[in-house]
């Protein structure tokens, strides 16, 4: 927490390793070691960089998979006050998605929260009080509910995916990480002069040769859901979090 507050208040970039792991032996990088090393330069280069700076997160576990890196362009303010909220992450996208749609500030009802999802009141009901439990929502006495005023997304989220050479395989997992980040980017160090990298890769996809942008990503419009999910995988990440097998 300290590095944290010291690194979002004076800037830069602040290198972490995740401090969740999944279960099975880590993947080793091999050869895409090497990239690692220019991952710091590309990430301080990326759009909207603040004077927070950027928390670089190595092999985060995600929504979907393991990230090469994350870099965390963070709302110091919300960081900080959610790491220090002491609740866990919300790691379940059914849960993420109820506590989206509620309020930090008023007590709504089961049938208005359901009403804004569209979903039936009891599913929403049998969630909310799981939330509680947790001390992530909780209930007035004329049995109106609201969420705790940190459940918001603590910044924006850029993933970056290294291969050497396979720029189709690293488009391919960059996608999939993009479901949930805010932004993605592929990173390698060898292309042949026909690589069609632009042709066959959306337009809001950045791409990188080693330390040199040849293309920046564009923001992707998630829903606030989506946004909350992949920043509750954040909050784990940073404090460790390993959920009980019951869990």
């Amino acid at each position: 927490m300290d590095a944290i507050r010291t690194a979002t208040s004076v800037g830069g970039i602040l290198p972490l390793s995740s401090q969740r792991t999944l279960p099975g032996r880590p993947f080793t990088p091999g050869p895409e070691a090497e990239l690692a090393a220019h991952i710091h330069d590309l990430a301080v280069r990326l759009p909207g960089v603040r004077k927070s700076g950027v928390l670089l997160i190595r092999e985060m576990p995600g929504p979907f998979g393991v990230v090469d890196f994350s870099a965390v362009l963070p709302n110091p303010e919300i960081l900080l006050a959610r790491l220090a909220a002491g609740y866990p992450p919300i790691l379940s996208e059914v849960d993420a998605t109820v506590v989206s749609v509620m309020s930090g500030t008023r007590h709504w009802s089961i049938r208005t929260i359901a009403s804004r999802l569209d979903w039936s009141a009891h599913i929403v009901e049998g969630r909310l009080h799981g939330l509680r439990r947790a001390g992530i929502v909780a209930r007035n006495s004329a049995g109106s509910w609201i969420r705790h005023g940190t459940a918001v997304p603590v910044g924006r989220l850029h993933i970056f995916e290294m291969k050497v050479r396979d720029w189709r395989k690293a488009i391919n997992q960059a996608c999939t990480y993009a479901a949930w980040a805010d932004s993605a980017s592929v990173v390698v160090n060898q292309l042949s002069r026909t690589a069609r990298l632009f042709e066959d890769s959306p337009e809001w996809l950045g791409f990188a040769l080693n330390e040199a942008w040849l293309r920046k990503p564009k923001i992707l419009q998630h829903s606030k859901a989506r946004r909350l999910w992949a920043s509750e995988h954040v909050v784990a990440a940073l404090i460790g979090y390993q959920p009980s097998p019951a869990a």
